[in-house]
């Protein structure tokens, strides 16, 4: 899901950057993986200085339910899901931006103001977690950019990637091969 996520994060960064005369873009995902949807947003808020992020629910009637992750404080509030079992669908989300007027300032950018202190704790463990595996198996440790927030890599540490998908792969193999025993007794 990293890479679909570091995708994602590049394409709204260009539409937010290459289109001089866009004012209002709209971020939609088929998901509903908080990674690929309040993420991609705090990531790209946290770098730019153009747009803001507006309350996805004034563009909806009031009796909408499903709002974002409160993980990421109120970059979730702003943000809106269907979820599938409340809403029908095979789940979607919604974060709106709109060009900042001349003067204004991306809060979020410049104060940090929105609350998101539960996600910088899991990204923190995250990023503990593959220093631990780096050490484990030898490769080396992933380096951060701190420019642009903890959690934009400078490079992948790809051993370690094939290394946990080759051990996934692995599990899903023996699991599936315990069913198949249970079935035919």
């Amino acid at each position: 899901m990293g890479k679909l996520a570091g995708f994602q994060i590049k394409i709204l960064r260009s539409a937010l950057t290459r289109y001089p005369d866009a004012k209002r873009v709209v971020y939609s995902t088929c998901s509903i993986f908080p990674e690929e949807n309040e993420d991609v947003v705090r990531q790209v808020l946290e770098t730019n200085t153009r747009f803001k992020l507006v309350p996805a629910n004034k563009f909806v009637n009031d009796t909408w339910q499903n709002f974002g992750s409160s993980d990421f404080g109120d970059i979730g509030k702003y943000c809106l899901y269907a979820k599938p079992n409340e809403d029908y669908t095979n789940g979607f989300f919604v974060a709106v931006f709109e060009r900042l007027e001349e003067g204004e300032e991306n809060l979020f950018f410049n104060a940090k103001i929105y609350n998101y202190k539960k996600h910088v704790q899991s990204q923190e463990r995250r990023r503990s977690k593959k220093q631990q595996d780096a050490q484990h198996f030898g490769t080396g440790v992933v380096d951060y950019d701190e420019q642009f927030g903890d959690g934009v890599q400078q490079h992948q540490n790809h051993e370690i990637d094939l290394q946990h998908e080759t051990i996934e792969n692995t599990n899903h193999n023996i699991n599936a091969n315990i069913k198949r025993r249970k079935k035919k007794k």
